[in-house]
């Protein structure tokens, strides 16, 4: 049940949130400045989830571990596992930015208060 909650929230947030979209800079035409931004953004979040990761206790570790194996599974079943393909590049890039936000607000309300165990589920 956890599972499909989790898909769901992610189906959510790649297609709903709102967000300034690389893929109107980069559109599906320019491939190699896609695959430019796709590896900003995708170091960004690597930094992220480390930056995140000295926050956490053990358990809050793993968890944050299993958030991002399946964000990047759904990512790759939303989006292909190739960016080679034009049509991938404008997915890869919203979900990495949905992703970097994600982090970004876990990072801050660690900062504000105890990290949350519950918020790393999802």
């Amino acid at each position: 049940m956890k599972k499909f909650v989790l898909i769901g929230c992610s189906y959510f947030l790649l297609f709903f949130f709102p967000t300034t979209s690389f893929a109107q800079v980069c559109d599906a035409q320019n491939l190699e400045c896609g695959k430019k931004q796709f590896t900003i953004l995708q170091n960004e979040v690597k930094q992220k989830y480390q930056q995140l990761r000295t926050k956490l206790t053990t358990n809050q570790k793993k968890n944050l571990q299993y958030s991002q194996l399946t964000w990047m599974n759904q990512r790759d079943v939303t989006c292909g596992r190739e960016i080679d393909k034009s049509n991938a590049v404008g997915c890869h890039l919203n979900a990495l930015q949905t992703r970097n936000t994600w982090l970004d607000t876990q990072i801050s309300m660690c900062k504000e208060q105890t990290c949350q165990t519950i918020a790393l589920d999802r």
